[in-house]
């Protein structure tokens, strides 16, 4: 699904429910799919794909924290915009209580460029996958 993909609304749809689309601030992106199962045993297999055609694997049981991750940011985000509309600027909505896993995406998602996206990628047990 992410190598059929050819624009940013079809990766933020092939990273399915339970991965995530990471834009970086150069404007190049990292897109994670992500399956698991509890069924019997637990299973998981991360593919990530990014802007410059490279791509990486992971069979670390992640648990739903990408996309927990994601709804955490649009709920972030939709209380600093409530708080706003009230008039209050300097607001601390940042959990001071955030998982690893989550300190983690926060370095990717921070990563000044796709090199350094890609090496917090590696950080998070990722593998570069070879062709």
């Amino acid at each position: 699904m992410l190598s059929a993909a050819k624009t940013t609304n079809e990766l933020q749809q092939a990273v399915g429910g339970l991965g995530i689309f990471i834009p970086l601030r150069d404007g190049s992106w990292i897109a994670i799919r992500y399956r698991d199962t509890h069924a019997g045993r637990i299973e998981s297999l991360a593919v990530a794909r990014d802007s410059g055609e490279s791509w990486f694997e992971s069979d670390h049981h992640f648990c739903g924290a990408f996309s927990a991750y994601a709804h955490d940011g649009r709920l972030l985000e939709e209380i600093r915009s409530e708080l706003a509309k009230l008039g209050e600027r300097d607001t601390n909505t940042t959990s001071r209580a955030r998982s690893e896993i989550f300190v983690a995406l926060d370095a990717v998602f921070d990563a000044p460029s796709l090199e350094v996206g890609r090496q917090q990628l590696l950080k998070l047990g990722f593998e570069p996958l070879t062709k």
